[in-house]
């Protein structure tokens, strides 16, 4: 990961970072078993997590399938609603 710093920017992530061996409430709070972990996270909403690093191929697939449910949940919303989808410029952040 860290010898691919212009990828991992190009996914267009917010970040945030905790040691979770300085906090370990955090460690708890999320069942860490892992480290790194990283979670997806989208308006407050949980959408998945990824542990450990398998390259970058497979973070790339973890960032898409989280991707995927903001999209899900957006067109599951408009059709409930009756509603038209609508894309909007933060509705492909997985943050």
């Amino acid at each position: 990961m860290l010898a691919q710093p212009a990828a991992i920017r190009a996914l267009g992530l917010r970040w945030f970072h905790s040691n979770v061996y300085e906090h370990r409430e955090l460690g708890r709070r999320f069942m860490l078993h892992g480290v790194p972990t990283w979670f997806f996270f989208y308006r407050g909403k949980r959408l998945g997590r990824a542990t450990g690093w398998h390259g970058l191929g497979q973070f790339e697939a973890a960032v898409a399938a989280a991707r995927e449910k903001i999209r899900a949940g957006a067109q599951a919303g408009g059709a409930a609603s009756g509603k038209t989808s609508a894309r909007t410029s933060d509705e492909g952040s997985a943050d």
